[in-house]
């Protein structure tokens, strides 16, 4: 797995419009995550802006966009679109009995997904 990590890094260090194409469509999240973190060594908005579209693509998995969501974290941005979107993603989940992500007493997202 790490020799993969280190061969991605490789790739989409060296073609970062490959990397842009990568962290929005693909269905391998190693390879999205890896595109998103090429991305943000040369622009951190530009990631964040490719980790949104890929959260708003319909075709994107759950768990590509738990993936996805966690490479936001990691940047330590705050942003109005991470947080709007881990609490609909997570609390339509937890309504459905998907997750029990929810505090019990208040229905609410658990603090550490915020």
């Amino acid at each position: 797995m790490v020799k993969r990590t280190l061969e991605l890094a490789q790739t989409y260090l060296g073609d970062l419009d490959k990397a842009r194409e990568v962290a929005v469509s693909s269905q391998d999240n190693l390879e999205r995550y890896v595109a998103l973190w090429a991305v943000a060594v040369y622009n951190v908005e530009e990631a964040l802006h490719l980790a949104v579209t890929a959260l708003n693509n319909t075709k994107t998995s759950y768990e590509s966009c738990v993936v996805v969501l966690y490479f936001m974290r990691q940047t330590q941005k705050k942003t109005d679109e991470i947080l709007s979107f881990a609490e609909k993603l997570f609390w339509h989940r937890t309504r459905l009995g998907l997750l029990d992500f929810a505090e019990p007493s208040t229905g609410q997202a658990h603090p550490s997904l915020v």
